[in-house]
């Protein structure tokens, strides 16, 4: 009984140490995704001005959009993960679970 109790307790901090160490990530993956996308953005209107004046063409458009929203993705997935990663932790921390 009192092994099982230890056991539990060891998954449990090993659990909540996992938790912590993806939120560390995923709020770094964040700060990153924040930077890359607006770097996609200003890409983006940069290739669209050239494609205005005749310096690219539609190709190098499409490619710089489709770069943009996969960063822009990426922003989200990240976000929403390091939502959720946080959530876990004050979980696990007795705060009820409340994700917003």
């Amino acid at each position: 009984m009192e092994l099982e109790l230890d056991a539990r307790q060891t998954q449990i901090y090993s659990d909540i140490e996992g938790f912590w160490l993806n939120a560390v990530n995923a709020q770094k993956q964040y700060a990153a995704a924040i930077v890359s996308s607006a770097a996609m953005q200003e890409s983006y209107n940069l290739v669209s001005e050239q494609f205005e004046v005749g310096l690219k063409d539609i190709v190098d458009v499409i490619t710089a959009k489709n770069n943009l929203l996969q960063a822009d993705q990426q922003l989200l997935q990240s976000k929403y993960t390091a939502v959720l990663n946080r959530a876990m932790l004050n979980f696990y921390a007795g705060h009820p679970l409340v994700i917003n």
